[in-house]
This record gives structure tokens, C-alpha cells and sequence, in this order.
């Protein structure tokens, strides 16, 4: 081949790489409207997520010109959850006792505000109903109101402590801890806190647990829900019908995949967390978000009567785009591609420079879109034809140029 078609095949595949790579591999996109600025937000919808990879890695903006097609580069806000301890200097003055009652006072610097204890006791295996007080001067004292129990279990493998006093936020100069106690309770140290919490954007959404598998062997139940749909699930609430106390081990996982078998489906988990579910604490349980439809919980029963758990409230995080347009363009969002990585764009490295408040762009229908390479992903169609006319332009010189190469060298045969 000579000098000329080599560059001419180099400057074809120059050409048209760019627009089928970008759109490489994924099966569905739908049309952004709404563009008018550098900076725009968007909210992806939730029919989306079963369509999505579980790292969200698998989003592409792509805008398409007159002769051109570019990436729109962007951030993704997950909206989760967030807490900040900061921890308050304070002094434990004295211990009082009368009768059984056992008296504890702390004192805060003035101004102060805290919202948390965590007491420390230098024993094991106790439950305490405590009486919470504040005071400005140590002579009027006004309950603050909650109820307050701490609680230790050491037995065999079973090691659980719940010891924090959580309350409405408070600015005493002076707190009091009273319980009662027949010995002495060997409370070693108490540390207060001032816990922000930013809840974040979340859709919650109560369900009745579909099933229920009791493994006597194992001796474990296990619970499950379905969602309505794929959604990322980042929390869960297992609300509870028992009265009595209870303390168990659980594990929360969620269905990451199934492939069809002869005796049904198998189903493959993925552990979102383990903890423990109690009457003593709220059952409110945060994790890393995983996009799935079913959820399960197995409890572990020891030799005890299963609970009644009757639903599961679950909590799916907000899913949220800022990205970087430039104007003269008509984009697309693609998702649905399971060999695609994240995106390294460098806009992630400066997001203190993004602003804050961005206008929402919108997306219209979804199309699902033909196999890999189609030339029907293009969102352009002026461009697909301008670049169909000019490989079928450079076809033609290439086939060109090799006659004339077939003619020259039969050409020099003959001489």
C-alpha cells in the first residue's frame, strides 16, 4: 500500500473512532433539554438504576455538533448521610449516693452546646434505666426528657455494650446522671458530645416482609422484601412487633445477581453490613449504597423464639449529576454499559470550584439502542451521513490508488 492510502485509512479511522467510542457498548440513553449554561444539575430518575452497574460507573454525556462529538464531563452527588463528632471538654465533680440511687455530675463549659454521653463503666454484664438533668447553678435542676437505659451483655461469644445518652440539643452549664444500683456500677468515665448530623436526600418507603425461613439447624430466620424496583439502597429501620426485650445478631444483604437453574433461580447475596437489633436502641442501620431490588435480613435466634418483624423501612439515597456543557451541542445521557470503568475527569479534583447553585436540566424518552457500534447511537443524523460520505469518499481513492499500483507494476513487468 502506498504512502497516500496509508495516511488516507489513518485519517478515516482519526475521524470516526472518536463518536463510536464514546458511545461504545451501551444499550440505552435519553435526550437532554434544558441547556442554557456552563453548570447544570441533574437527578437521575429512579427507573434508571436497574439499568445501571452497582458503581454507577457506567454514565457517559455526550454532545454531538456539526462536525464534532465531546464528552460532558461531571460529578456524581450521592446525598448520604453524614455525622460530625465533636467532642466537648468537660469535669466530672462528684459521686453522690443516696440509698440505691447513685448521683453523677458534670460540668460543661458555659456556652456550650452537646447533644451526646458515652459512659464508660469499668465492669461488664448490667442494665441501668438513668435519669438525665441539667442545671445553670447546680440549685434548680430540670429533667431533660428521653428514655435512657444502658446496657451490657458479655455470655459465651456474645459481647454487646449500648452506653450513649442520646438528646435534644442542650446548653447547661451542669448535667446529672442518676440510677439506681445496688452495688456500686464503677462508672469510670463520662465524655460528652455535640453530634451535626447532615441527613442528607432520601426516598423511604415502608414493606411488609414477603418471606420468612426459619433454620432451626442454623438456628437463624431470615426475613425478605422486594422493591418495586432496582433502586441504591444505603439504610434500612426493621420495625419490630415484639414487646419483650430482645438483643440478636443480624446481617443485611441485598440480591447483587440470579442465573436461571433446573430446580429455579440461584441467587447470589452480598453483605451490606452486620450488627445487632435490640429493644434497647432504634434499629437504624446506614451502609454503603447498592443498587438492588430484594432485601434480606437474617437474625440470628440463638436457642430464642424468632421475632416478629413485620416490615422494613428502607431508605434509597438521592442520585444526583453536575456536569460541565458547552453550548453548540446536543446531548445525550448513555448508561447501561457493563465494561465501562469510572470516569476520570478532572473536574473531581476541584469541585470546591463548582458552583453551588446550578440550574436542573431535564431528559426526555428513553431509547434503547442496537447492538455495540450501531451507527443509530449517533444522535446526529446530519453527522452520521457526513461521515457514511466521507468513508465512502475514501474507499473510493484507496480502491483507486491500488488499481493504479496494479497497472504501474504490470505496467514495468512488460518493459
Amino acid at each position: 500500500m502506498s504512502k497516500k492510502a496509508k495516511l488516507l485509512s489513518a485519517l478515516l479511522f482519526l475521524l470516526l473512532a472518536p463518536a463510536y467510542c464514546q458511545i461504545k457498548g451501551f444499550k440505552y440513553r435519553v435526550p437532554i433539554t434544558g441547556v442554557s449554561d456552563t453548570w447544570h444539575s441533574y437527578t437521575l430518575d429512579t427507573e434508571i438504576f436497574g439499568k445501571l452497574e452497582n458503581g454507577l460507573n457506567d454514565i457517559r454525556i455526550v454532545g454531538f455538533g456539526p462536525s464534532d462529538t465531546i464528552e460532558a464531563p461531571y460529578i456524581i452527588n450521592q446525598h448520604l448521610r453524614k455525622e460530625s463528632l465533636n467532642q466537648i471538654e468537660t469535669q466530672l465533680l462528684n459521686l453522690t449516693k443516696k440509698g440505691n440511687v447513685w448521683y453523677y455530675t458534670i460540668k460543661v463549659g458555659a456556652g456550650k452546646v452537646l447533644n451526646k454521653f458515652d459512659l464508660k463503666f469499668n465492669r461488664s454484664n448490667f442494665d441501668y434505666l438513668l435519669t438525665l438533668e441539667g442545671s445553670h447553678n447546680q440549685q434548680q435542676w430540670f429533667e431533660i426528657p428521653g428514655k435512657y437505659r444502658v446496657i451490657s451483655i458479655v455470655d459465651g461469644q456474645i459481647a454487646y455494650e449500648y452506653s450513649s445518652l442520646h438528646f435534644s440539643n442542650s446548653d447547661f452549664c451542669f448535667y446529672r446522671i442518676s440510677f439506681s444500683s445496688a452495688n456500686n456500677p464503677l462508672l469510670g468515665s463520662i465524655s460528652a458530645y455535640y453530634v451535626s448530623t447532615d441527613t442528607g436526600m432520601y426516598l423511604s418507603s415502608s414493606y411488609k416482609t414477603t418471606s420468612l425461613a426459619i433454620d432451626r439447624q442454623l438456628r437463624t430466620s431470615v426475613y425478605s422484601i422486594e422493591l418495586p424496583m432496582a433502586l441504591p439502597v444505603s439504610g434500612i429501620t426493621v420495625i419490630c412487633a415484639d414487646s419483650f426485650d430482645y438483643y440478636r445478631k443480624a446481617t443485611i444483604e441485598c440480591l447483587t445477581d440470579s442465573t436461571p437453574a433446573p430446580d429455579g433461580w440461584i441467587k447470589r447475596y452480598s453483605t451490606l453490613t452486620s450488627s445487632y437489633i435490640s429493644s434497647i436502641a432504634e434499629n437504624t442501620f446506614w451502609f454503603a449504597p447498592s443498587i438492588t431490588k430484594q432485601v434480606k435480613l437474617t437474625v440470628f435466634n440463638q436457642y430464642n423464639h424468632p421475632l416478629q418483624i413485620d416490615s422494613i423501612k428502607v431508605y434509597s439515597n438521592i442520585v444526583s449529576l453536575t456536569a460541565r456543557f458547552t453550548k453548540g451541542y446536543r446531548y445525550y445521557l448513555y448508561y447501561g454499559n457493563r465494561y465501562c470503568e469510572y470516569p476520570g475527569y478532572d473536574i473531581n479534583f476541584f469541585r470546591d470550584k463548582i458552583p453551588e447553585n446550578t440550574s436542573f436540566v431535564f431528559t426526555g424518552n428513553q431509547e434503547k439502542l442496537f447492538e455495540t457500534g450501531s451507527m443509530e447511537q449517533n444522535g446526529n443524523k446530519s453527522q452520521e451521513i457526513w461521515l457514511w460520505l466521507l468513508m465512502g469518499a475514501i474507499v473510493m481513492l484507496l480502491a483507486f490508488f491500488t488499481l493504479n499500483m496494479i497497472k504501474t507494476k504490470q505496467n514495468s513487468e512488460t518493459n
